[in-house]
């Protein structure tokens, strides 16, 4: 899956609609977190979707879900969609300058998360 690091890791997530099966993606969001080395091989063994078995050459792996065309009577008119899930984990060195931050959380220099500052030594 991944090759342990000195760095926390770090997983992504995102969340996207396509057209068909295996066409571009419009991302309508996305997440980081940090986990541990353990918690990437329980989610592939606890997860009740079939994700694809391979990452893709970012290491992305991809759960793809099919929708029919819907049509309701309060109007909607909605053609068929796929809606689309990739996770990929890696370490938290690793991440984009421009993601730099974990959970709300700028990340340090080493790749860990920011520790907050207690009450006592916040500035006001």
């Amino acid at each position: 899956m991944i090759n342990p690091a000195s760095a926390a890791l770090v997983r992504e997530a995102r969340r996207g609609r396509s057209d068909t099966v295996d066409g571009p993606v419009s991302w309508l969001y996305e997440l980081r977190d940090p986990v541990g080395e353990r918690d990437t091989a329980r989610f592939f063994a606890e997860s009740a979707d079939t994700w694809t078995s391979e990452p893709d050459p970012d290491g992305w792996f991809y759960l793809r879900i099919g929708y029919p065309e819907h049509q309701c009577d309060l109007g909607c008119d909605d053609p068929p969609y796929f809606d689309v899930h990739a996770i990929r984990w890696l370490p938290a060195d690793q991440v984009p300058a421009e993601g730099r931050y974990v959970a709300g959380r700028a990340l340090n220099a080493d790749g860990t998360v920011m520790e907050r500052a207690t009450s006592k030594e916040r500035t006001r």
